[in-house]
């Protein structure tokens, strides 16, 4: 028997000069883009998510964060 899934359509953005992916419509940054647009640390950002301060992904061994996340969470730490 085989079992058929729908994988999500995934799109690379680097018009921003960052590494961003669409995800179901949904702009993703890895960690370390998000450390560089936060300006704290990894263990930060991942005590972020585990905290749901942020919202992500994993994509295999690696989080995916939300773009539009990272970008309101600055705005409010400024």
């Amino acid at each position: 028997m085989t079992t058929s899934i729908a994988l999500s359509p995934l799109e690379c953005n680097n018009d921003s000069g960052g590494d961003s992916v669409k995800i179901d419509g949904v702009e993703y940054v890895t960690t370390m883009e998000a450390v560089a647009i936060l300006g704290v640390t990894q263990q930060r950002v991942r005590k972020m998510l585990q905290d749901k301060v942020i919202k992500g992904r994993k994509v295999g061994r690696d989080w995916m964060i939300e773009k539009r996340g990272i970008i309101e969470r600055k705005k409010k730490r400024a």
